[in-house]
């Protein structure tokens, strides 16, 4: 597992210099036990909220490797748009938004990002997207051919070449036995050629199964042009 640490020094009250870690994401704090000696407070409630200050300021600059890894992800599908000189929009269910916000986290993204649709809710499908009612009603909202409705009817709605879109079930409820939590639908669509969806299931929480999704359509972007000639 990729780890990142820093350090920092923090001294208050006559309290010495303590050598901290921090562990994202989760963010856990180690006093190290190299410098514990100096660290002895005499009166810890006193200087508690100084030190909470300490750990805020030096856990801020401690980068989050898997969204690190997100955004280098995105980087090589803007690094293809451009290549190929085509432009992505995006349309985005159980993510709500986290596929726009890591692609407009890069400097200059708007070159080869057209435009996103949240689409949390049927309704929104349907409003924001065409998706049918009758599609959702035979096939639920968590299907290839919800998502093939959404991708195309995003490309329709936008001046993008090419779309992707995702809608699944991210938990910890909403699951069934056909369908359970990680469920995950993808599909991604161009103006020359077919829509090409898939199923995924993922493991883990809420925020797993998101962040998985993420990666998965990212990297679909480029799998995308792989296929191509």
């Amino acid at each position: 597992m990729d780890i990142r640490l820093s350090t920092g020094a923090w001294a208050d009250g006559g309290v010495d210099y303590c050598a901290v870690l921090v562990f994202p994401p989760q963010g856990l704090v180690k006093v190290a036990d190299t410098v514990a000696s100096s660290c002895a407070i005499v009166n810890p409630w006193r200087r508690l909220s100084s030190f909470c200050n300490f750990i805020k300021e030096i856990a801020v600059s401690v980068p989050d490797p898997a969204q690190q890894n997100l955004y280098e992800l995105a980087v090589q599908v803007g690094i293809a748009l451009r290549t190929h000189k085509q432009t992505l929009a995006i349309a985005e269910s159980c993510t709500g938004g986290w596929i726009a916000k890591i692609i407009t986290d890069i400097p200059g993204s708007s070159t080869w990002f057209d435009r996103g649709f949240v689409t949390y809710s049927n309704a929104a499908k349907t409003e924001l997207l065409g998706v049918q009612e009758s599609t959702i009603a035979t096939h639920s909202a968590v299907s290839a051919e919800v998502v093939a409705e959404m991708a195309t009817g995003a490309l329709e709605r936008s001046h993008a070449d090419l779309t992707l879109a995702v809608s699944g079930i991210a938990g910890p409820a909403g699951g069934s036995s056909d369908k359970p939590v990680g469920t995950v639908y993808l599909g991604w669509a161009q103006r020359q050629g077919a829509v090409h969806t898939e199923c995924l299931h993922f493991t883990g929480n809420r925020d797993a199964v998101r962040r998985q999704s993420v990666a998965t359509a990212l990297q679909g972007v480029l799998d995308v042009f792989a296929r191509q000639p």
